[in-house]
């Protein structure tokens, strides 16, 4: 009953509070966590260029964050349960079409066996 309560408070946490909890978590992982964290981040940041068509024009006729300019940042935090299953993320910045594109992306494909519940993932985008 008591960690339902303690899920439920994580959940309903704004922005800021979320970053600074992965901020925490994320720096007080063990080497070898830390690594395989930063490999699956890595792999869901990559899959979310691929999915999200970064630089690629759409059947509108619109360029989804030009290559050529550089976008605006945007943070992603990710909730992740034991399971390693995202239940919920925060964004701050960005455009709204390739940063709403690949927070979806991550809520989908970040996969990490997590030590605690919630465990926080922050994903920061800088072009």
């Amino acid at each position: 009953m008591i960690a339902q309560a303690i899920l439920a408070a994580a959940l309903g946490m704004d922005f800021n509070s979320a970053l600074a909890q992965a901020q925490q978590q994320q720096a007080a992982r063990p080497a070898a966590q830390a690594e395989l964290l930063d490999q699956q981040r890595g792999e869901a940041v990559s899959l979310a260029f691929d999915a999200c068509g970064y630089g690629e024009e759409t059947p509108e006729g619109e360029v989804v964050a030009d290559e050529n300019e550089a976008a605006p940042p945007f943070t992603v935090v990710a909730a992740i349960d034991r399971s390693g299953r995202v239940m919920q993320t925060w964004r701050q910045g960005g455009d709204e079409r390739f940063a709403s594109c690949a927070e979806a992306q991550i809520r989908q494909n970040m996969r990490f066996a997590a030590p605690q519940e919630p465990f926080f993932a922050s994903f920061e985008f800088r072009f």
